[in-house]
């Protein structure tokens, strides 16, 4: 991981106070995470740490996108990202069932955060890879199949299983 060097925060070194890191994320570093789910994509990380005594507390914002096929009409598509997570680091030994809480050991003295970062990155991307291409200018859609879609919801619609209980006497 020594390309990801520049993610290494120093984190017992730096003074009280609010701090500033920005990282532009892309294949590069998607490459050190092996089976990434994404390979490719453009991505801003802005973190705001601010780092007290007792805890220090890093805000994460992600802004950018990525390619990918469409689940629904399989064309390729560019899919945006902008997502904002908190989390929250604390001096001590313990393991935490919060992912949203990192436990810094005492002896270290740096928190890497390219895993950290690759993690919420991995969070942001939305379950469904699809656009809103009803709503858009130039879509990159395939029509074609979005038709058939349409066609096929049509035909089942009219044939649903519920229909039949609609037609009971509920008295």
């Amino acid at each position: 991981m020594g390309a990801l060097r520049e993610y290494i925060i120093p984190l017992r070194s730096l003074q009280s106070g609010t701090h500033q890191f920005n990282w532009s994320v892309g294949s590069e570093f998607l490459k050190h995470f092996e089976a990434s789910i994404i390979t490719d994509g453009h991505f801003n990380v802005k973190m705001q740490l601010d780092n007290r005594d007792d805890v220090s507390v890093i805000s994460l914002h992600f802004t950018g996108s990525y390619g990918s096929t469409c689940d629904r009409c399989l064309a390729d598509i560019e899919i945006p990202i902008n997502k904002s997570f908190t989390i929250y680091v604390k001096n001590g030994t313990e393991e935490s069932e919060d992912p949203e809480l990192i436990f810094l050991h005492p002896e270290d003295h740096e928190l890497n955060m390219a895993p950290i970062v690759y993690d919420y990155l991995i969070l942001s991307l939305p379950l469904i890879q699809a656009l809103d291409c009803e709503n858009m200018e130039n879509p990159p859609c395939n029509n074609d199949i979005l038709d058939r879609i349409q066609h096929e919801e049509g035909l089942h619609s009219d044939n649903s299983v519920w229909e039949s209980l609609k037609n009971l006497n509920t008295n």
